[in-house]
């Protein structure tokens, strides 16, 4: 029986059916049998509902910074890696390109070298032919001594092909021996 006072007031077996547990939510159909106006209520009287939300998404901030410090300590470390790796590569093309310069550095002044003795080994004869001519034609010498330096200046000319011959060998085994060196036509068309 309903006092005057709560007579607008649904009755509490219309509230909470005696089989809600047998496939309906009891606060379903509180919602239901109420017509959804307590949900207003309740919220307005529940201060933690702003804070809980401004909680949650607070957390949700906190989540993501971690992920994203985590996203990035990955990119850090992904660039670390990959710059220790160019760097790797390039240290080692350094050295690469080093050894090869210092071997045909030294392929280049062996070569020099050659050249420069085939040269001065020429010139020397050269000269010793010059001066045994000199010797030739100066007053005070006998006919014998006069023939055996114009003989010995001849027979030192004659030896000169013999030298170019010999150095003309020399040069192309060397040429042999040496690495092959990429042309560098390229470099000097333009």
């Amino acid at each position: 029986m309903k006092s005057k006072k709560y007579k607008n007031l649904p009755e509490i077996r219309d509230l909470v059916p005696i089989n809600s547990s047998r496939g309906r939510n009891p606060l379903q159909a509180f919602h239901q049998t109420t017509g959804n106006r307590w949900v207003s209520v309740l919220c307005a009287l529940n201060p933690l509902g702003p804070i809980a939300e401004a909680y949650g998404r607070t957390l949700a901030y906190k989540l993501e910074v971690k992920r994203l410090d985590v996203e990035l300590e990955g990119v850090k470390g992904h660039a670390i890696a990959a710059r220790y790796m160019i760097d790797s590569q390039l240290r080692l093309k350094i050295e690469e390109l080093n050894q090869r310069h210092s071997g045909l550095r030294a392929i280049e002044q062996s070569i020099n070298g050659e050249l420069r003795t085939l040269q001065i080994e020429r010139a020397e004869v050269l000269k010793m032919a010059r001066d045994t001519h000199r010797e030739a034609l100066q007053a005070g010498l006998s006919n014998e001594e006069r023939d055996f330096l114009y003989k010995m200046a001849m027979d030192l000319i004659r030896q000169l092909p013999t030298f170019g011959d010999r150095a003309r060998m020399t040069l192309q085994n060397m040429i042999k021996a040496l690495p092959p060196v990429p042309s560098v036509a390229g470099l000097l068309e333009e």
